[in-house]
């Protein structure tokens, strides 16, 4: 499988695109989150329309969906045919979402939408790959996600600190995608590099990427994890790929 960060940073960053990645299997591609920011870089890194086959959204915040619209109607606008899957918890919320960005977006598409609900512990399959979800613990509900076939298991946190469900989740993945607000502090709604360190250890995590860091943070999470040299952790830029085997 391959990973495309498309986008890094946190809602109100200047520098950094919002946080969603590309999961590209042999069969399938699923965009994880598509923030305000992110349609564009989309189109930079492939400007078919058909290229992405399912689109999951963690949660209902402006930089994890409010790009869903411009996408929809640029995929009408170039006469997409191939079906498109939209996951989340949430569906009529998020149809209006897209509805009042552009009110004719969802109206009689040239291809098919189909929406599916997800819940915690609820277990989807998308070709080869098998998709699970947990709630983690955040300002509006929230669900990261585990995507899994025979070779590979990544994960994508979206928002929020983390759960025994959703450290369950992340057991013996080959990556976990985790939003990473600050380095030592605590918070309600947002991780810290502090609570993902065990992870890696107690959740047998081979790598894990850090993003969604606070906009005044980066540069220092960046120094402090080159001094501690932790190998397993990474913190991508924008249109970064990573390769699994």
């Amino acid at each position: 499988m391959k990973i495309v960060s498309l986008g890094v940073g946190e809602a109100f960053d200047e520098r950094y695109y919002n946080n969603s990645h590309l999961v590209i299997s042999n069969e399938k591609v699923i965009l994880l989150d598509c923030g305000y920011a992110i349609s564009n870089q989309i189109w930079k890194y492939c400007p078919d329309v058909s290229f992405i086959d399912s689109i999951y959204i963690s949660h209902l915040h402006a930089d994890h969906c409010f790009g869903l619209p411009p996408l929809i109607v640029r995929m009408r606008e170039e006469k997409r045919k191939k079906p498109l899957t939209i996951i989340s918890m949430n569906n009529e919320k998020l149809k209006q979402i897209i509805k009042n960005g552009y009110p004719k977006a969802l109206d009689n598409p040239p291809f098919k939408i189909e929406f599916i609900e997800v819940k915690p512990s609820k277990k989807i399959r998308l070709g080869t790959l098998d998709l699970t979800f947990a709630a983690t613990s955040h300002s509006i509900p929230n669900l990261a996600v585990r995507l899994s076939n025979e070779k590979n298991i990544i994960c994508y946190s979206g928002d929020g600190r983390d759960t025994d469900e959703s450290r369950a989740l992340y057991e013996n993945a080959d990556l976990v995608i985790h939003e990473c607000y600050k380095i030592d502090e605590s918070m309600e709604d947002h991780s810290s590099l502090i609570d993902l360190i065990p992870l890696i250890s107690n959740q047998d995590i081979k790598h894990l990427f850090l993003t969604h860091i606070h906009r005044n943070s980066r540069e220092k999470l960046i120094k402090y994890i080159q001094t501690k040299k932790y190998r397993n952790i990474s913190i991508p830029n924008p249109m970064n790929i990573y390769l699994l085997e």
